[in-house]
């Protein structure tokens, strides 16, 4: 399977930051990890995070209860 690199990057912009400065283009990823748990999560991160929290539970429940 051929993969555009540019293609996959431009498609996440919320995960990365693309400098293109001159004739050189610099990727950065927006948030920094350590160990796989994100350091410093941008407050949309953790809303989101909730919902997702929120509906497992709440599939779970449904399961339970059937």
């Amino acid at each position: 399977m051929e993969v555009n690199l540019q293609e996959l990057l431009l498609k996440h912009p919320g995960i990365f930051y693309i400098s293109t400065k001159g004739s050189t283009q610099t990727v950065l990823l927006r948030e920094s990890y350590s160990k796989g748990c994100l350091i410093d999560p941008n407050p949309i991160y953790n809303v989101r995070r909730k919902m997702l929290d929120l509906m497992e539970n709440a599939r779970s429940d449904s399961v339970w209860m059937s």
